[in-house]
């Protein structure tokens, strides 16, 4: 069953990806395919409230990032023409599977880095997670 309606749009981890992530401890991991950056999150990753991703491009060949889909309601806390932060906290369960976070572009998308990303536990700790691009490397 496709949980995420958009994943059409949306690319799909190979067996190679998703053992990479493991190998590697990574828990999320992002690729570009097409016009679209994925966010996936590693199943180790299961019980957390709240997630919070900061995405950095090129000021000079990117504007401003004003949506994207989720599996989850999300909010844009701010954007900018260098930055967007994106907050997602009504999390269900957690399909590994299935994008996280579906990022429309409609230019380069070496341009683009997920920086950085945060979750708060049950216990209401803050985790740094750990993030890697899937793609070729950035170019900032």
């Amino acid at each position: 069953m496709i949980k995420n309606p958009d994943i059409f749009q949306s690319s799909v981890l190979q067996l190679s990806e998703i053992e990479t992530i493991k190998k590697n401890k990574w828990d999320l991991a992002y690729k570009t395919t097409g016009n679209v950056v994925d966010i996936f999150i590693d199943d180790t990753i299961q019980h957390i409230s709240w997630l919070q991703l900061t995405l950095w491009y090129s000021p000079d060949t990117i504007l401003s990032l004003t949506w994207c889909f989720s599996q989850w309601a999300y909010e844009i806390l701010s954007s900018d023409n260098q930055s967007t932060i994106i907050s997602i906290n009504q999390f269900t369960t957690i399909d590994p599977t299935q994008s996280i976070v579906i990022i429309p572009f409609s230019w380069d998308m070496n341009q683009i880095l997920v920086e950085e990303a945060s979750a708060i536990l049950p216990d209401t700790t803050i985790q740094p997670l750990a993030i890697w691009s899937l793609s070729e490397k950035t170019t900032h």
